[in-house]
């Protein structure tokens, strides 16, 4: 009987045959001086022209001895940060490859703080033949903005370089790291060429200290700390006038900045203009308003539009059925803060996205807002709110509070007030109609331990006259008194209704939400038998003009005259 027999061959490639004399040396000066980042944006680097050349290095075969004829295959390549460097690379650089002879060799991965270059850790990316040597171009691209006159230094290692495993191969020796030349080399410049506001300006008080913030850039929004000459402020739009110590103070590490800025009249379409010494373009800031309110919300935008494109924020996950802009504004002849721009929709599709705006929290006293509501259709029984204030973080409609609702019988509506969204509601007569425009305050008062803040609702009140007795009040439920106040909800639910709305004003004061004239002061001075008067106002709405009355007190003077009299 015949067997077949199998003879295997084992065979091992000596270890030592292989010279370990292979080295990385730094190109000297391969290097750019200055970097113009600007003009190498690409998010991929295909030939040179697509990027900027930033080093260069030559691995070199046998450079220290000559024992073996083989040729250096390389698989992995790492590029580390040199003594002086960008903090990270990953928010500096967007693309990074090798070149040789100037034909891409490869990508490169990019990290904070290395460049990693490799097929797929086993492969040969290229080889040196033997007793020869290849040069490498690192060429980068650049993210924007960047910060001026930092640098971009290189370092390379013995441990950072591997040979490919599946080849027959020279080997590297310890060599000393082949770096980058630091200092004034690979700078990053930036060249200004315009002014921008770098504050966001959206509501300030009148007659009280604004910041804001103007910097020297270029058209990435790169800022060029190396820019000088002086930055002149000014009014460009609205009323009333810009005041402040310094109109035009110089720039420091590409910066200007003013701290005691004022405005002295309410206006709500204002803007700033700044305009430079020297060459640099002017700039004009975005729209904002002066408001002696907190939060003016007069959604004086485009029809259908979210409101999340305007500065609110979506509550919660739902986005479905966003609350959007509507074709007319609501007017009432008694709110001077109605009639400007749209209005919005709240739950016309039933439930959908809830959203809110913030302003600046408040934590004591009394805290009023104020709108003009239409009320479509409403909930027959156990209804939901519409609109409430919430803390300056909302993490859902169930931290609303001071929270208004809509309830329906016999085709007309009450409204109602409750501290939070989910206790008993005090409710009005049910005396108020549908498609009909109403004038709604509610007032928050703050009030020491637990559980005593008290919420108000004034219907239809009249607005140029003091603060009346509120038609409800409210201080049931437990655990619902906020630590603070600081955003405007509006509240989208099958039981909220369909309702529309207008006109919101947030502020500390009655005379903010409703008085369309706020005085800031009012000053009578005796001269001879005259006594002259002066005021200043920080509001003016559809004024036309003021009435001045006196009377006398004096039971002993012949000029008595208890009854008010017009001068």
């Amino acid at each position: 009987m015949k067997k077949l027999v199998s003879i295997c061959f084992l065979f091992s490639l000596p270890v030592g045959l292989f010279a370990q004399s292979s080295d990385i040396v730094t190109v000297a000066s391969s290097e750019q001086g200055s970097i113009a980042y600007a003009s190498k944006q690409s998010s991929t680097i295909t030939t040179t022209s697509d990027g900027l050349k930033v080093w260069s290095f030559t691995v070199r075969d046998d450079s220290q001895s000559d024992s073996d004829s083989d040729p250096t295959y390389w698989s992995e390549l790492t590029i580390i940060p040199g003594a002086s460097n960008v903090p990270s690379w990953t928010s500096v650089i967007r693309a990074v490859a090798l070149f040789r002879s100037g034909s891409k060799v490869v990508d490169g991965t990019i990290a904070s703080d290395q460049f990693y270059f490799t097929v797929d850790g086993v492969n040969t990316v290229d080889q040196i033949n033997d007793n020869a040597s290849a040069t490498y171009d690192l060429y980068v691209t650049f993210k924007a903005p960047v910060t001026d006159n930092q640098h971009l230094d290189f370092k390379i290692t013995d441990a950072n370089i591997v040979v490919a495993p599946l080849e027959v191969s020279s080997t590297f020796a310890t060599f000393t790291a082949a770096s980058s030349t630091s200092g004034s080399a690979n700078l990053i410049t930036v060249t200004a060429d315009r002014l921008a506001f770098q504050t966001t300006l959206v509501s300030v008080y009148p007659l009280t200290d604004f910041s804001c913030t103007v910097r020297s850039t270029d058209a990435l929004g790169s800022v060029d700390v190396d820019a000088t000459g002086t930055v002149t402020i000014s009014k460009g739009l609205g009323s009333g006038t810009l005041s402040t110590a310094t109109f035009s103070p110089s720039l420091s590490s590409g910066v200007v900045s003013w701290s005691d800025l004022q405005l002295d009249v309410e206006d709500d379409s204002v803007t700033l203009v700044v305009t430079h010494s020297g060459s640099l373009t002017s700039a004009t800031s975005s729209v904002f308003e002066v408001t002696g309110a907190l939060l003016v919300e007069s959604f004086n935008y485009s029809t259908n539009d979210t409101l999340t494109e305007y500065g609110w924020t979506q509550l919660g996950a739902t986005a479905t059925n966003p609350i959007k802009t509507t074709g007319a504004s609501l007017t009432l002849t008694q709110y001077p803060f109605s009639g400007v721009g749209v209005a919005v929709e709240v739950g016309p599709s039933g439930g959908g996205q809830d959203v809110y705006r913030t302003f600046t929290a408040q934590t004591s006293g009394s805290l009023y807002y104020s709108f003009v509501v239409r009320v479509t259709s409403a909930a027959s029984s156990t209804p939901t709110p519409f609109i409430g204030f919430g803390p300056s973080s909302p993490s859902g409609t169930s931290d609303m509070r001071s929270c208004v609702f809509a309830l329906t019988n016999l085709g007309n509506i009450a409204f109602g007030i409750a501290k939070g969204p989910s206790v008993s509601v005090a409710l009005s007569d049910t005396i108020y109609a549908t498609e009909t425009a109403y004038l709604l305050v509610v007032r928050h008062d703050f009030i020491a331990d637990a559980d005593n803040d008290v919420a108000y609702l004034f219907i239809q009140p009249t607005t140029n006259a003091a603060e009346p007795a509120p038609d409800i009040t409210t201080s049931t439920g437990s655990s619902l008194d906020p630590a603070n106040l600081g955003s405007i909800v509006l509240r989208q639910d099958a039981s909220s209704g369909y309702v529309t709305i207008d006109g919101i004003r947030v502020s500390t004061t009655w005379a903010d939400v409703t008085l369309p004239v706020q005085m800031i002061n009012f000053v009578a001075v005796p001269s001879l038998n005259e006594v002259r008067l002066s005021w200043n106002t920080a509001t003016e709405v559809d004024n036309d003009g003021f009435e001045v009355e006196r009377r006398s007190v004096n039971p002993q003077s012949a000029l008595n005259t208890p009854q008010w009299e017009r001068l």
